[in-house]
């Protein structure tokens, strides 16, 4: 059973960050439909890729909060794992965007650079919240 919840709390990490992301992109694409090239695929400002990065990285965040919650036990180990699946995933992003050259490459590399930090960060936020919720018990 500790096996499935550890397993369930890294998944529902990467769910957290894939359903804010997917939110805010349609948002994003809603509000400012011409913001995004004729394939909706990529942002066309600067502008815009910064405001992108500042929600994937919450997302990020929100993902390593949700799996330290959810974690049965070590909740910075589960926030390592989500980050480092995310660390992959903007990895390969930034492969695809090195051999396109329609994203900008540091957008990408950025987000491969803090993934970790930044999902530690939700774990910690989570870990608060734990012991504030002890201590008032």
């Amino acid at each position: 059973m500790i096996a499935i919840r550890s397993i369930g709390s890294v998944v529902l990490g990467l769910i957290a960050f894939l359903a804010v992301t997917f939110l805010l992109d349609w948002i994003a694409s809603s509000v400012c439909p011409t913001c995004l090239s004729p394939d909706r695929a990529h942002f066309t400002s600067v502008t815009l890729l910064i405001v992108a990065l500042v929600y994937w990285a919450a997302a990020t965040w929100l993902a390593g909060l949700v799996a330290a919650r959810v974690a049965p036990r070590a909740p910075i180990v589960h926030a390592v794992v989500v980050g480092s699946c995310l660390t992959l995933f903007f990895a390969l992003n930034a492969l695809g965007a090195l051999t396109s050259g329609e994203d900008p490459v540091w957008w990408h590399l950025i987000l491969v650079v803090l993934a970790i930090p930044l999902s530690l960060g939700g774990a910690r936020m989570a870990h608060r919240a734990v012991v504030v919720e002890t201590r008032g018990a």
